[in-house]
């Protein structure tokens, strides 16, 4: 007799089975381990299955934004480079290092987000406080 999973849908009529009386430590591990995977990919399943017809929809737009020439006036080309704030210390690297001739764009790392979507620091000498030379403060 199996137990219903928690992350199975009850009309799934699906059960993870488990043994009566709880054998070693590891092999519970196991089976509820297996039990997991496989509802993860039943879920995954499906996911796929259910958003297929959207995701076909998407690849017809994709290809035909692909296969479409640029114009000769819309050819450009980005340079870009991350900046991590980490580099500052052990590495020494500092933003007046960076070649701006050569780039033109740089990508901020790292910054962390929330679960509301809030961007916040998390190291706030090498966000916010540092200030380097010809800096407006």
């Amino acid at each position: 007799m199996g137990v219903q999973h928690p992350e199975l849908p009850k009309a799934s009529g699906l059960r993870c089975n488990r043994p009566k009386r709880e054998g070693p430590f590891l092999s519970s591990i196991a089976i509820h381990t297996t039990c997991h995977m496989l509802s993860s990919y039943l879920l995954m399943a499906i996911w796929a299955v259910a958003f297929q017809p959207l995701l076909t929809a998407a690849e017809v737009n994709a290809l035909q934004l692909y296969r479409s020439e640029p114009s000769q006036g819309d050819v450009s080309y980005a340079n870009m480079v991350y900046f991590v704030n980490w580099g500052i210390y052990e590495r020494n690297f500092q933003p007046k290092d960076l070649p701006a001739s050569s780039i033109t764009h740089v990508l901020y790392a790292f910054m962390n987000v929330q679960n509301d979507g809030t961007v916040f620091t998390g190291d706030t000498y090498a966000d916010l406080e540092k200030h380097y030379d010809g800096d407006s403060k």
